[in-house]
């Protein structure tokens, strides 16, 4: 990297397309250049591999920190005189505390969190949708959520019948005290409660308000 610097001071590296340029008062170098050595630097290999991840994936920003001077210099200076970073130093003010905190990632709103909760509900990620919507605030759809995870793991239990109908009875439960009939019929026919089906189908014309369901019994 100094190198590269160094040879655009002595007018070494031609002006090429594509090149970021830089005025002749940002080529001062400090870090002592390196010839390049592909055998011994090879480990730049999976550590510019991982410099692309961070960039790549970092929401707001991608914070370097290294203790040595002496080692950092090089690649710090590189992206200073590029203009691709913006250097914070420590000078024990009150108000740098205030400066960094600013910094970092900011929360999340719940309009946000609503937004990505439906995003999963649409995807079928009922877990991550309640969580989302937890943090949303929005009761409602934490509800609904919980409804249909409860109506996917009851499928996984096949293996076991007599389980899988008591799941399917609950997810019917949580269903109907969201209103959402339709659910409730399905999880009522997979728990083959033909009895609570048929009551369920000649009211689901009529119901204007959520029912729960009596897990004791076969009331709606």
């Amino acid at each position: 990297m100094t190198t590269y610097i160094k040879d655009l001071v002595d007018g070494k590296v031609p002006n090429a397309v594509g090149l970021v340029e830089l005025t002749e008062s940002d080529l001062t170098t400090s870090a002592r250049p390196l010839e390049f050595d592909p055998d011994k630097h090879k480990v730049l290999n999976s550590e510019f591999k991982f410099l692309y991840t961070a960039i790549t994936r970092a929401r707001v920003n991608v914070w370097f920190f290294d203790e040595d001077e002496e080692t950092r210099a090089p690649v710090f200076e590189y992206f200073q005189k590029l203009g691709l970073v913006r250097v914070i130093r420590m000078s024990g003010e009150a108000n740098e505390t205030d400066q960094l905190t600013s910094m970092f990632v900011e929360r999340s709103t719940e309009a946000e969190w609503s937004q990505q909760g439906y995003y999963f509900y649409n995807k079928e990620l009922w877990e991550v949708a309640v969580k989302c919507f937890t943090m949303a605030r929005d009761p409602v759809m934490v509800k609904k959520s919980q409804a249909q995870l409860q109506a996917a793991e009851a499928s996984k239990l096949k293996a076991n019948p007599k389980v899988m109908r008591t799941q399917f009875l609950r997810a019917a439960d949580q269903f109907l005290q969201c209103a959402m009939l339709d659910e409730g019929a399905k999880c009522l026919h997979n728990a083959r409660e033909r009895l609570l089906l048929a009551k369920l189908n000649r009211k689901l014309g009529k119901v204007s308000t959520p029912y729960s369901l009596n897990l004791e019994g076969d009331q709606l």
